[in-house]
C-alpha cells in the first residue's frame, strides 16, 4: 500500500485478485487483448471497470487485438513465449502486469496519487514538473540526502521560482535497512565482500536497524521528498530499486509526463546548464529523450578473476554471453516519459540480474534503444 498523508493507495489494484504468476489483459480505446498460452484458460479483465469479461482457450501463443491494427512482437520473455500488440497500448495493463512489490510511501507533492476516477482530470494544482530528477540512495545515506536538499534547495519543488524556464521536482529513492547479516553475501556459489561505502553501511547492522527506521520515520514526517520501497536497501538489491522507481514514475505520473533525469546521491548537476541543456533540446524532450553516457559491449566481469572486480561480477547463469549490452553509466541518465513508460513494461517481462545498470541496458536492447 502506498501512504500520502493520511489517504492510503494500492499500486496494483489486482494484487488481492491475481497470483504473482497471472498476466492480465485490459481494454484500452475500445480494444480489447486478452494473453494466450498452449493448454490453458487465462481470464481477462476490463480495466475500465475491473470486472473478468471472458475466457479464452488456444494454441495460439500472443497478446492480441482485436481491432486489427499492426500487430508486432515486443517483450519476449522466453522462445516459447511471446507478448504481440504496440507497446504504447500495453500501457494501461501495467498496474495489472507488475510483480506486487509495493511502495510504502510516496510524495504528495510531486506526480502525487490521484484515484483512477480522477487520472484524466489532469494535474493537481502545483504538481506539474518539466522534469522530476530521481535521486538513487541508499536509506542509510541521510547526510547524502540532507546535502542535495540544502544544495537544491532554491529549485526544488515548491520553492521553485516561476521564472525558471523549467520546472524541477526531485525525490529519493530507497528501500528499507537490512535486519540482519554483514557485508558478506553468497553469489551463486562464490561470496562476495562489498567494500567502501556499500558495505560499511553493513558492519553493524543489527545494532543500528532501530535507529535507522526511527531516523526514517522523521525524515518521511519532515520532508516529501521520498519514495519508499518495501525491499531491503542493499547493494545486490539495486534492480529492485530501480525497477519501483521506474513503476512509479510510469503509474504517478501519466498525467504531467515529464522527463527524468536519474542520479546516484553522490553525483549532483548544475541548474543554470541543466536548463540551458534541456532548452537546446527538441519540444517533444520531455517525451522521447535517451540520453547517458554509454558504455559499448563491455567484456562481462566473471567471479574469482580478481577481488577487487567481485562486486560487478555475474554468473554464467546470470549473463551467459562474454560481452555485455550497451548500457549507461547509472551515476546520471535522462528518459523521456514515453521512453521510461516502454521501458517500466519490459522490465515486467525480464528476468532480474543484480547489476542495475546492465540489467536497463538488457531491458533497452529487447526494445531496440540506445542512449545517445
Amino acid at each position: 500500500m502506498i501512504m500520502a498523508g493520511r489517504r492510503v493507495f494500492a499500486l496494483h489494484p489486482f494484487a488481492a485478485v491475481f497470483s504473482p504468476g497471472d498476466l492480465v489483459a485490459g481494454r484500452l480505446l475500445k480494444s480489447y487483448y486478452w494473453l494466450r498460452v498452449p493448454g490453458m484458460t487465462l481470464g481477462t479483465v476490463r480495466l475500465a471497470c475491473f470486472l473478468p469479461c471472458a475466457a479464452i482457450n488456444s494454441v495460439r501463443i500472443g497478446l492480441v487485438c482485436h481491432t486489427k491494427q499492426t500487430l508486432f512482437s515486443v517483450l519476449p520473455r522466453s522462445p516459447g513465449f511471446a507478448l504481440v500488440g504496440r507497446v504504447d497500448e500495453l500501457a494501461a495493463i501495467l498496474p495489472a502486469l507488475s510483480s506486487g512489490r509495493m511502495l510504502l510511501h510516496v510524495s504528495s507533492t510531486i506526480c502525487p496519487p490521484v484515484k483512477e476516477i480522477d487520472m484524466n482530470a489532469g494535474s493537481t494544482p502545483g504538481s506539474k514538473y518539466d522534469l522530476v530528477v530521481i535521486v538513487k540512495t541508499a536509506v542509510y545515506n541521510f547526510h547524502n540526502r540532507q546535502t542535495f536538499r540544502s544544495l537544491y534547495a532554491s529549485i526544488n519543488n515548491f520553492s521553485a521560482p516561476t521564472r525558471h524556464p523549467f520546472r524541477i521536482g526531485i525525490v529519493f529513492s530507497v528501500g528499507l535497512p537490512r535486519r540482519s547479516g554483514n557485508r558478506t553475501f553468497e553469489r551463486d556459489g562464490f561470496n562476495v565482500t562489498l567494500p567502501d561505502r556499500a558495505g560499511e553501511v553493513l558492519k553493524d547492522i543489527e545494532h543500528t536497524h532501530p535507529l535507522i527506521i526511527r531516523r526514517l520515520q522523521e525524515e518521511i514526517l519532515q520532508y516529501n521528498d521520498l519514495l519508499v520501497g518495501d525491499y531491503e536497501d542493499t547493494y545486490y538489491n539495486l534492480t529492485t530499486k530501480m525497477m519501483t522507481a521506474f513503476q512509479w514514475a510510469a503509474r504517478f505520473c501519466r498525467n504531467e509526463r515529464p522527463g527524468f533525469l536519474f542520479l546516484d546521491d553522490d553525483y549532483g548537476f548544475h541548474p543554470t546548464n541543466l536548463r540551458r541543456f534541456l532548452a537546446r533540446l527538441g519540444a517533444d524532450w520531455r517525451e522521447r529523450m535517451v540520453v547517458g553516457l554509454e558504455f559499448n559491449k563491455p567484456p562481462t566481469v566473471r567471479y574469482g578473476n580478481d577481488a577487487r572486480t567481485d562486486k560487478w561480477a555475474l554468473s554464467k547463469r546470470e549473463m551467459p554471453w562474454p560481452r555485455l549490452p550497451p548500457y549507461s553509466s547509472g551515476r546520471f541518465y535522462f528518459l523521456g516519459y514515453e521512453q521510461l513508460e516502454k521501458l517500466a513494461i519490459t522490465m515486467l517481462f525480464t528476468r532480474p540480474i543484480p547489476i542495475d545498470d546492465v540489467w536497463l541496458g538488457l531491458v533497452m536492447t529487447k526494445l531496440d534503444m540506445r542512449f545517445q
